[in-house]
């Protein structure tokens, strides 16, 4: 599956529901980017037709080119114009919102998602992706970051990732601003790492994650005894699963030896591809 520069500011959203999206799923019977066709109110309620520009996930196997929507005034306005991302529940052909994160209006094309286990900040494109993933048998996603002072060459996004198959990508992403304006711009052309491990490293990742019990691991290993300093998160996404642990200064030694087998796949050539990177950036930037 290609990955594009979309996903931005991965802030983990504490829940105390299930991380297994597949539970999630059974309280969400609609996921789409819409925009209003039609709207009907009266005092305290509205019936909005809505128009799908992008189905993301229907329990139904077929789900017309529109839709109802009711909601009530306090559940927030359908304006003109505007697309919004909708969790959203359906009882006899009418959907309403799942709960009152439900619907998301873009600002610059940002959706901020406050939902169990998959909240961020995304692009269309990068949520859709994102869902895409939860799909996937075994994926697992590397992330380092710094938390130290410096420009934003200093922060780009440095993620690596590695498939069932043993793909394997090494790759940076756009960044934004908390506003959605860029502050980083990346092209389809950005330097990458593209590599293949045999099957018997994919099945040794997974067994190290299973030993070092990395569903177990606080979602939180930041180490707040030392200021600034690098910091790293660790995705796995497996049958219909998520989790993200991560943090800054790490001293979690379960944590730690699942990062460095990782890593160990890509260590050669990292230094190189970080140095191309912040060439790439910094011409493409104007910095």
């Amino acid at each position: 599956m290609a990955m594009a520069a979309c996903v931005i500011d991965d802030t983990e959203k504490e829940s105390s529901k299930s991380n297994d999206f597949n539970h999630f799923k059974e309280e969400v019977d609609l996921i789409a980017f819409l925009t209003l066709d039609e709207t009907r109110e009266s005092s305290d309620e509205a019936n909005h037709r809505m128009e799908i520009e992008d189905l993301v996930y229907s329990e139904k196997e077929e789900v017309d080119d529109t839709i109802e929507l009711h909601l009530n005034k306090s559940d927030g306005l359908i304006h003109e114009g505007d697309t919004y991302l909708i969790f959203a529940t359906e009882a006899e052909g009418v959907y309403s919102l799942a709960n009152e994160n439900s619907l998301i209006i873009g600002i610059n094309d940002i959706y901020d998602v406050r939902m169990p286990d998959i909240g961020s900040r995304y692009t269309r494109e990068g949520f859709i992706q994102e869902m895409e993933r939860l799909d996937e048998p075994f994926l697992v996603k590397l992330e380092f970051s710094s938390g130290s002072e410096g420009t934003v060459l200093d922060h780009f996004p440095e993620n690596i990732m590695i498939d069932e198959e043993g793909n394997i990508k090494v790759y940076t992403e756009t960044m934004y601003t908390s506003s959605g304006m860029v502050d980083l711009e990346v092209g389809q052309d950005a330097p990458v790492i593209e590599k293949k491990i045999p099957s018997e490293e994919v099945t040794a990742i997974k067994k190290a994650m299973k030993k070092n019990k990395f569903q177990s691991l606080p979602r939180d290993i930041t180490d707040y005894g030392v200021e600034d300093g690098s910091g790293s998160s660790i995705t796995l996404y497996q049958d219909g699963e998520v989790k993200r642990v991560g943090g800054y200064n790490s001293n979690n030694e379960q944590y730690d030896a699942i990062k460095d087998l990782i890593f160990a796949h890509v260590k050669d050539d990292y230094n190189d591809w970080l140095e191309e990177t912040k060439v790439y950036l910094k011409e493409l930037n104007d910095l």
